[in-house]
């Protein structure tokens, strides 16, 4: 594990990484668990999220740039994936199309946030995008996201 990444469980036991230069970096996050992607990443991670339904004791975080996003599996229902749960960061988004994407700037850093699938949350966080300015940025309370 490079030391710009650090993935830690509460109790300080680290989390699952696989790794492959041309794939891109493969984590299980868990209950409770965390991820920092570091300031500047490259490329892209896919994230197995393999939480238990209902917050607040069921949710992780992902950290981009310093900036802390909570993410969980609501019970909607249907079960659901959700991106900035708590609306800490004012960009709470449900996830509702496998395929789905939404664009984030986290101080300075864009990223795109897919949702690739179920089978637990399997999602994609890719950096080094470029955004047009017909890109917009969505949350919860607006239908901009693009899939």
């Amino acid at each position: 594990m490079e030391d710009y990444r650090n993935a830690i469980h509460e109790d300080g036991t680290c989390i699952e990484f696989q790794s492959s230069e041309s794939s891109g970096e493969y984590i299980i996050l868990d209950n409770g668990g965390s991820i920092d992607l570091g300031a500047e990443p490259q490329g892209h991670f896919v994230i197995t999220y393999t939480g238990a339904v209902t917050p607040p004791n069921a949710d992780a975080t992902v950290t981009v740039n310093d900036v802390i996003y909570r993410i969980a599996n609501e019970n909607i229902p249907p079960e659901s994936f959700v991106w900035d749960y708590d609306n800490g960061q004012g960009g709470r988004h449900v996830f509702t199309v496998i395929g789905e994407t939404i664009y984030r700037n986290a101080d300075g850093v864009d990223f795109a946030v897919t949702w690739d699938g179920t089978g637990s949350f399997i999602f994609t966080i890719t950096f080094g995008i470029e955004l047009s300015s017909s890109v917009v940025f969505s949350s919860e309370s607006s239908s901009s996201s693009s899939s």
